[in-house]
Parts: structure tokens; sequence; C-alpha cells
């Protein structure tokens, strides 16, 4: 459409100058009668004409700049780095590999949501654990290394935002130093923060070994009477206690061995004194199970703490694990 109407536009300016040339040359011969004169005049406005009506070259264009396909998919590839798959690092103390960050459970249905690393941690050794359970981790600490620790020298921090305590677990020679500390806001997006609540308490768990000496393999009878399992579960039971708390008495009568505890002068904050029963009843009854050659003696285990009340624990409901024997949290049941 754009060139017919340059075609038209051409045609009448074309129809104008031949028009004006007309009048022009016949004025001429009109006025000078002669026609020698007419030729320089003609030849001008033909001139005029051509110029007008014949178009300017256009400049030639500038040359496209085209990349070839091959030449695309090159650069790409120099460009691009090849996709690596990253090995995970090995422990080279005990040939595992590391743990990374993610979402683990352990036997007791326990949900934990495991971090391998830890903000403003100058060491690489600090790992954050977080959990919402009403289980303290100190009652599965052995289990939890297990899983979770890649390495010796690590630093574990378990935040229970459901009993508001932070849990420090570090490996010390053939035991676990398990530290309950008062859960202080947001500590857990902080290593400068961790662990700055006030301390509740602090065990030692054993770890068990599978390590069995060949000396002295003629078995002697296990004194088994009421006087010898009441010392050693005094002895099984020392240390399962926090800042305030003591044991008032063991006793065994009928089948029940009673461990009364006194928390007149303990300060369960920011736990309940009921928060603080359930905690103490795993720690306690888990030590008491590990003598397992009195098992023949007792049928309940009931761990009295006065006037906060006392828990019952049947026989009949201790389970094991790959840890050892415990009694499941979730059915404590506390009693005035």
């Amino acid at each position: 459409m754009y060139d017919f109407f340059n075609i038209l536009a051409g045609i009448f300016f074309i129809g104008t100058i031949a028009s004006i040339v007309y009048i022009i040359i016949k004025a001429v011969k009109k006025r000078f009668g002669k026609k020698l004169l007419l030729i320089p005049l003609v030849l001008f406005l033909i001139y005029l004409l051509i110029c007008a009506v014949m178009p300017e070259k256009p400049a030639d264009p500038e040359p496209e700049q085209t990349v070839s396909t091959t030449e695309s998919v090159t650069t790409a590839a120099e460009t691009t780095e090849a996709p690596t798959t990253e090995q995970p690092a090995v422990n080279t103390e005990t040939g595992s590999s590391a743990v990374k960050s993610g979402t683990y459970e352990l036997s007791n249905g326990m949900t934990l949501f495991f971090s391998d690393s830890v903000r403003n941690d100058t060491t690489g050794n600090w790992r954050i654990t977080t959990m919402a359970d009403p289980s303290a981790i100190g009652d599965y600490a052995v289990e939890y290394y297990e899983k979770l620790f890649s390495n010796d020298d690590e630093i574990h921090a378990i935040v229970n935002f459901t009993l508001k305590t932070t849990t420090k677990i570090t490996k010390q020679g053939d035991s676990l130093d398990v530290t309950v500390y008062e859960y202080v806001s947001k500590e857990e997006h902080d290593a400068k923060l961790l662990f700055s609540g006030t301390k509740l308490s602090e065990n030692a768990v054993k770890l068990s070994s599978d390590e069995k000496s060949d000396e002295n393999t003629e078995e002697t009878p296990a004194d088994v009477s009421n006087d010898a399992f009441i010392k050693d579960v005094e002895s099984a039971i020392d240390g399962q206690l926090g800042q305030g708390e003591t044991y008032k008495d063991v006793t065994f009568k009928d089948g029940d061995l009673c461990v009364s505890v006194d928390f007149s002068n303990a300060d369960p904050a920011p736990l309940t004194m009921e928060d603080l029963a359930l905690s103490r009843t795993s720690s306690i009854t888990d030590a008491i199970l590990g003598l397992d050659q009195y098992d023949s003696l007792w049928n309940t285990i009931t761990v009295d703490f006065g006037d906060v009340g006392k828990i019952i624990n049947k026989k009949e409901n201790m389970e094991s694990n790959g840890y050892g024997r415990y009694f499941p949290s979730e059915k404590f049941t506390l009693t005035k």
C-alpha cells in the first residue's frame, strides 16, 4: 500500500512539472520567437525533473551479527559448570558418613529436626536439633548419639519447645555428658545464645559396650537378695537428679520397689513440677532397668515425689530397643 501511494505522488509531481515546462516554453516562444534559446532551458528543467523523481539510494544496511547454533551451544557449554554430585564427608574416626540436615525419628517415635550447622559457630563442631515432644531427649541420649553424631568432637544442642529446655550432649570418654538448660528465646538461631539459660541438671550417661572380657569366664552366683537389690539401685540412680532435688529413701516391699524423691527445694522453671516428675521418672527407671539380674524380685517400680504425686510402672509395660530397656514415658500417669 505504501508503494502505491508513492507511485501516485510521483505521477502527480511529474504532471505538475510538465505543465510548468509547457507554460514556460510557450511563453518564451511567444516573446522571443527563437527556438535556440529553449534548448538550455529545457535541458535544465529536465535535469531538475530527473533529480526530483529519482529516489535516493538507501544506505547499505549494517550486516546483522548472527551467532550460529554451534557457537551458542559451545558458549553455553563453556560458561555453564557441569552439575556435580556432592559426596558425603566421611568421619575418619568412625568411618561413617557425616549426618546431613534433615528430619530423623527415634525408636520411640520422637521426631527430630536436625541441622548440621549453627549460625555464628566458629568451630564447625556445633549441631542444632529442634523438637516438640513431652519426652526428655536425655532419656534417649545413647540412641541420639548413635543416630546423629558424626564424630566425637561435636557439640549438640537439642531444643525442646514443649518442655522449653535446651539440652547439650557431648562425648566424654566412654560416657555422654547430658546437660539441660532453661530455653532462651531464639537461641536455636545463634551459637552465641546457646546454653545461656539457667542450668537445670547435668548427668553422665554410660555408653554401652559390645566388648566382653575373656577373663573370669567362670560365673559366680549373683547375690539377688533384697538388700543387695536396694544397694545396687541406690548406686545406679546416683546422679540422676538435678539441683535442689534429693533422694529420701529407697524401699522394697511385696514386689514393689519405691524410690522417694524430695522436690521441696527444686526450681523446675521453665517446667512445671509435673513435667519435672515425668522427666525424672524416665532417667531413674532407665538406670534401674539396667539391673536385669533382679528382674525376678520386683513387679512394679514406683517413683514417689511426695506432694507432686507418684508414678507406678508395671513390669509388663517395660519395653526394649537396641539401646536398652525402658518404660515408655507416654504411659506415665502421675497420681496423688
